[in-house]
């Protein structure tokens, strides 16, 4: 028999060896890295990392492990901590877990942003207020020396990174513990845009996003005709791959169009689950208007930033036909002026009589410079911009030319921290040019 003191011993050890809401969910990090100093920072770094994610099985709830990341600011006045980054194997995720020191007033913000691997991948902010502009505005989410859980829509995600604001120097920061929470993943139908055509006399550009894959690979195609019976039939994308992933534009070029005729169109996509039509699109062949604006292609870093200076964040939104993304550069008072350049780049010249942006404003920006890259006469200065709406579209003509880029950089003041951020940058190209929507077979997207 077993006597009560065993009893009690043989359940201590069963409890002890019990599947926790850790197993079943909550996963730590594998890896973590400095992301490096923010614009203007003087470099606040991240310490001993590896402490935040050595918690064990203790779940974000309750306990913590006794050592701690360190983000010390020795070096003045309103700073920027470096971004923390941790990562580990692609998780089906809803949540994570934040167990911190944030009692101290000098902290006044924080952001906390998670890495989606849908499509090219791209950073999600989770914590903190976006758009970032003008100062850092107070946290309200993370909770001193407790576990403080973050929920969002459950995404696929690899990385966390997060950052703080300090109000003051000689104070440091501890990061005891960082968890991320994984759920059952369910994949769904695709779900598809069908955007407008790019048109002229006899002939048109269809153009389609498949804007959530439903954590499945698709196929895709365009159905067209004079109704929305689509009775001519379905036309081949390009890419001309069978496969597309979640925010990837796919186009179809049709020819031999009857001028004054109003067709019909629309973007499917199927998976393993179900297909999925788009919305009806109509065009009707016409002579050409003046043009249409169309994203960038790609982008750089500048070669040549000021000293000490950061590059471009995210540089990808300021072209991704999405104004709820940004690119974004981190401001603090020791910055220079002006910043560093933006870059967008197009991979065929494209002949444009104009950009337009969408930014965001602040006190301490004075001006914005927009620059083109011509095939003529290479980067040239078409204006400086003094007054512009936030996140309002700002177009700024000049002669036109063949142009292959675009870049803006912006002066400044001194000021607190705060984040610039762009929401798109796009280029107007005039007359027909429907080899820009098919380079050498692959789509780069029309008109907008």
């Amino acid at each position: 028999m077993i006597n009560m003191a065993s009893r009690i011993m043989l359940v201590a050890l069963l409890l002890a060896f019990a599947p926790s809401a850790w197993a079943l969910g909550w996963g730590l990090p594998t890896g973590s890295s400095d992301e490096g100093p923010v614009s203007g920072n003087n470099n606040i770094p991240w310490t001993n990392l590896a402490n935040a994610f050595d918690a064990g099985t203790s779940p974000p709830i309750g306990n913590y492990s006794s050592t701690y990341a360190t983000n010390s600011n020795n070096a003045g006045g309103k700073q920027v901590g470096n971004y923390a980054d941790f990562t580990f194997p692609a998780a089906y995720c809803d949540s994570i877990g934040v167990y911190s020191d944030f009692g101290s007033p000098t902290v006044d913000y924080v952001q906390i942003d998670v890495w989606n691997t849908a499509g090219a991948g791209s950073w999600q902010t989770i914590c903190g207020s976006t758009p970032l502009t003008g100062t850092f505005p107070a946290n309200g989410v993370i909770s001193n020396d407790t576990w403080t859980v973050i929920p969002f829509t459950a995404i696929t995600i690899s990385k966390i990174r997060f950052r703080f604001h300090y109000t003051a120097s000689g104070y440091a920061y501890w990061l005891w513990d960082i968890a991320y929470h994984s759920i059952p993943f369910v994949p769904t139908a695709p779900t598809v845009a069908t955007f407008n055509a790019d048109v002229d006399l006899n002939s048109a550009v269809l153009q389609g996003q498949i804007v959530n894959d439903g954590g499945l690979v698709c196929t895709a195609k365009f159905e067209y005709g004079t109704t929305t019976s689509y009775e001519l039939g379905v036309v081949p994308v390009v890419p001309a791959g069978t496969t597309y992933n979640a925010g990837m534009t796919c186009g179809a070029f049709l020819g031999g169009l009857t001028t004054g005729q109003t067709y019909h169109y629309r973007i499917d996509a199927t998976n393993s689950v179900g297909t999925t039509q788009g919305a009806d699109v109509t065009f009707t062949p016409a002579a050409p208007g003046t043009g249409w604006w169309v994203d960038a292609t790609g982008d750089s870093a500048d070669p040549s930033p000021p000293a000490n200076a950061q590059q471009w964040q995210n540089r990808v939104a300021a072209y991704d036909d999405d104004d709820q993304t940004f690119a974004t550069l981190s401001v603090s008072i020791t910055d220079t002026s002006p910043t560093t350049y933006l870059y967008l780049t197009h991979n065929v010249a494209l002949t444009c009589d104009k950009v337009r942006f969408k930014a965001s404003t602040s006190a301490a920006i004075t001006d914005i410079q927009i620059w083109i890259n011509t095939v003529a006469s290479g980067w040239i200065q078409i204006a400086t911009v003094t007054t512009y709406t936030d996140q309002q579209w700002y177009e700024v003509p000049f002669t036109k030319t063949d142009i292959t880029g675009a870049r803006l950089r912006l002066d400044l003041t001194t000021g607190s921290g705060f984040l610039i951020n762009i929401a798109d940058f796009d280029s107007h190209i005039v007359g027909v040019q429907h080899c820009y929507g098919f380079v050498d077979s692959a789509f780069s997207g029309a008109n907008k």
